[in-house]
This record gives C-alpha cells, structure tokens and sequence, in this order.
C-alpha cells in the first residue's frame, strides 16, 4: 500500500482473527457450531479475505489514506453484489452539492446471500419460521420483496446533499438520491403498496398523498407530523427508468431536472471547479466514489450546532455543567480548506480505497451529532450516570464469581468462606468488594456473601449480592454458574429463600 508521509500504519491478519474466533466456538460450542460459523462466512464471503493494511499521512494540506482489503478477486458473497460505477453518474447531481456519493450495488444479490447465511446458521425450523414471517408481511404488503421491490432496482445510485441558503427555491437544502431502475413500473407500484400498508398501520401519523406534474409524472408525497414541522416531507418520482428520492417536493423536481437535463443551466458536479481539482486521476473499475466540499460542510454544522448551542447550554447548567456562551467562529479556518475525495477499487490482490482531504468529515459528523444531541440528552445525564454504575457493580460481582471458582479449584471445589479471602484472585484488589452504587455515608459492606457452598452445588444458587440495605427496588446478583443479573426485590427475596432451601439452612431476616 502506498503511504504519504505515514501518521500511522495499521494491518491485520484478518485469516488469524477468524481461525482463533473458530477456535474458540469449537472449544465452547463443538465442531458442529464451528463448522457452521466457517460455512457462514464462506456464505457471506469473508472466508477468503486475507488482509488489510491501511497507511495515513499527510501530503501538503491533505490528510492521505490508502487501504487495500486483500482478497482473491472477483469477490464472493455480499462482495459480489459490488458492482463497478461511472464517474458519470455525477453528471445527475447538482453543480451546488455539498456532498456527493455513487454506488452501484445489487440489493437483491445482497438479500439472497444474507438468507442463505442463516439458512445455514439457523436450525431448519427457525428458518421455515423466517420465510413464514416473510411470506406474512408480502401478503399484507400485497407485493413480493425478492421477485418485486428489490428486483425492479438496477444498482446504480447517487445520493447528494445540498447547503442551506444554496437555492431560493429549497432555502433549507436538503438530500436527494437518485436510482437506476430495471422494472419502474413494478418499483412504483411496490412502494406505492408500502405506502398504503403503513399509512393504514400509522393512525394518522403517516399521510400518503400524490400531485400530478406535467408530461404524467407523479410526485408521491409521505407527510410525517413530526418530521414535516422540521421541513422534511419525504417525495419520490419516476422519471426515464429512475427514481428520484428526495427530502421535499420542491427538491425532488429540481433532482429529475438535474437527472434529466442538468439543471437550467446546463452544468453538474462533473463542472465544479472543487470536484475536477480532486477527482483527477481516478483509477478504472471504481466500486464507490464521495466527495465532500468540506469548506461548505463545516460552515453548515457549525451553523446548525450556533442554532442549538443556547438550548444545550442552559440544559448543561441544569445539571452543573458549564459550557462557553457561544460557539467560536470557524470561517478563518474552512476559507483555506479544500474539498476531500473519498474512492474505492477492484485491484488484483483485493479491494483498494483511498482517502484524500481535510480529514474533518468524521469530527464534523462528532460535533453535529454532540451539538444537537446536548439539547435531548442532557436531563438523561442522570439516569445515565445511575446505569454506569449498575454496569460496573455488575461487574465486580463477575469478577468475584470468577476469584470464587478459582480459589474452588484449588481448594477441592469449596468456595471460600468469606470474601476477604479473595484476596489473591482479584485482579483490581479490594476495591472490587465496594459497589459503585453504595452511598457515600452507608458503613456496611457493598456486597453479602452465603458461604458453605460447593462447584457441585445447584447452578441456581446465589453466591453474592448487593446490599439490599442501600437499594431497596433492585438489585445485582450473582449466581453459582458465575452469571449476574439484574432483579426485582421480590424476585430476589424468592431465589435467595429458594437457595437457603437448597442448603439446607434458615435464610437470615432482612436477606442479609
């Protein structure tokens, strides 16, 4: 793999990662499990990758990275439903995108090899029950998925996105995607079915409508409530054996003039001055192709996170975070930032792609998620602070099961009797025994012990628990078999009496 100045390099031995993962379901499941999982990843093609190598560096400006995922070529499997694009495909977007990407995959290839992956995994009953559940929804659909709606799309696509402020006409931007079609009839008729059978389901929340435009063509229109109060109203067209997709009626009209005459004024993204500077030189046998005009991309997010920043700053005071008044500019920076490419390719020795821009597409998709983000998540901080220490309790009473089943197997199977002499066996030491969730003026210990028990006893036995004294609605315990769970008091204070039982013994007042 060619490298530019590398940051870091990165290979793997994917043949070792899958012969160790088949090692270890033989130990644990048997031959009959690791064959299966052999023969699955024959099915969906993965048995014959070899490798990958992936080398970043920088070269100018530009963030590089070049891959190649090593594997005999043409590819098996879900490899093979990747099918060759042309470049001219983004002669059908708009000069004004921001971002751009092609495809060419085909979704029915796709479907078959997935089904023909669990017809081996699954037990020959699950199975029939898949293609009963399957069989179930076309007949409600009134339409075949396989044969209907996935064969009538040829595989070639191109999705693009357009800015805010970009066009009078649609103020807001939005998305478009166009598709190449092999039956359109058979297409529209299908999502027109899917259309019906949910607005039916949706009571109310889904309004299927259609508007006649000239020349016979249909716009079909899916109305949301909520989506449509954030201008999103999702349309779809025919037009010459495609179907363009888009994310309202405006955009949609614009996306089939783009299709079918590009635009009123003649050009596409093929005439951007940003897309001919990077996409010089592409090689042939293309499996995919995006491009990014990253400069126009950061101003957006950085618009839409300023539009949320006040909403997610008062959110954070609220539970004592403190963020700055406002977002900084970033103008300064994206004037000097030019647009990224993003490709791969079939090659000899398996699949290539590189990667040649700014290298800020995945921070910005960071901060456009966290921005919006802060203003619905920040009354959750709470509960989620509440459920990171019910993980990590849990785990600390998977760690003294396994010091428990250690110290048994030196010690003719009998469990210790007390946890104090886990000592040697607890990888984090004492501090395993304090449950992050004890409160911080509660004396008692954080987790109670039954001793006198055996490996031979019965698997259902609780061997530890929280402190009911500290958590009176539920608790985290941990069973002989060396599985903790989370349970309700009273379905608690049921296996512990049953356990008590078992032994033989009067269970304690209180459970404790």
């Amino acid at each position: 793999v060619p490298g530019s100045g590398d940051a870091f390099v990165v290979t793997a031995d994917i043949q070792r990662a899958l012969q160790l993962v088949e090692s270890i379901v033989r130990a644990e499941s048997g031959e009959k499990d690791a064959n299966t999982f052999k023969t699955v990843l024959g099915k969906l093609g993965f048995a014959n990758v070899k490798a990958f190598c992936a080398r970043a560096g920088f070269a100018g400006p530009n963030l590089v990275v070049q891959a190649v995922l090593e594997m005999p070529t043409p590819g098996t499997g879900v490899f093979a439903a990747s099918k060759p694009i042309d470049p001219a495909w983004f002669g059908a977007v708009d000069a004004r995108a921001v971002t751009a990407s092609a495809a060419n995959w085909d979704v029915a290839v796709v479907y078959d090899t997935v089904l023909a992956a669990l017809k081996t995994a699954l037990p020959e009953s699950d199975y029939d029950d898949i293609q009963e559940g399957i069989a179930a929804v076309e007949s409600e659909l009134k339409l075949k998925i396989r044969e209907g709606l996935l064969a009538s799309l040829a595989g070639p696509m191109v999705s693009y996105s357009l800015p805010a402020g970009a066009m009078i006409e649609v103020p807001m931007g939005g998305l478009v995607v166009a598709a190449k079609l092999k039956d359109a009839q058979g297409f529209e008729k299908a999502m027109t079915a899917i259309g019906e059978f949910i607005s039916a389901q949706a009571k109310g929340m889904l309004q299927v409508s259609s508007q006649e435009r000239d020349g016979g063509r249909t716009l079909h229109v899916w109305t949301i409530a909520p989506v449509a109060m954030m201008g999103l109203m999702p349309t779809w067209s025919i037009a010459e054996d495609h179907v363009v997709i888009a994310s309202g009626t405006e955009l949609c009209d614009l996306g089939i003039k783009q299709l079918v005459s590009k635009g009123t004024d003649g050009k596409s993204l093929l005439d951007a001055e940003g897309f001919k500077k990077v996409a010089t030189g592409l090689p042939g046998n293309l499996s995919s192709l995006s491009y990014v005009d990253s400069a126009v991309q950061l101003n957006q997010v950085m618009m839409q996170a300023q539009q949320m920043w006040p909403m997610a700053t008062m959110l954070a005071a609220q539970q004592g975070i403190k963020l700055p008044v406002m977002l900084p500019s970033l103008t300064h920076i994206a004037k000097d930032m030019g647009p990224s490419i993003d490709y791969s390719y079939a090659g000899p020795d398996g699949m290539h792609s590189l990667y040649r821009g700014p290298g800020i597409e995945i921070s910005l998709a960071a901060v456009a998620g966290g921005a919006a983000s802060a203003a619905v998540a920040m009354p959750a901080m709470a509960r989620s602070r509440e459920q990171a220490r019910t993980v990590a309790s849990m785990s600390n009473l998977k760690q003294i099961g396994a010091a428990c089943h250690m110290y048994a197997d030196e010690n003719d199977d009998k469990l210790p009797p007390d946890l104090d002499k886990l000592g040697p066996y607890l990888g984090r030491g004492r501090q395993v025994l304090e449950s992050p969730r004890k409160p911080k003026d509660f004396s008692g210990p954080s987790y109670l012990y039954i001793p006198g028990q055996t490996l031979d006893a019965n698997l259902g036995n609780i061997v530890a628990y929280e402190n009911p004294e500290f958590d009176t609605d539920m608790l985290n315990v941990l069973f002989l078999d060396g599985h903790v769970e989370r349970m309700r008091r009273d379905a608690f204070e049921q296996e512990l009496k049953e356990t008590y039982e078992r032994l033989g013994r009067e269970m304690p007042d209180g459970g404790a």
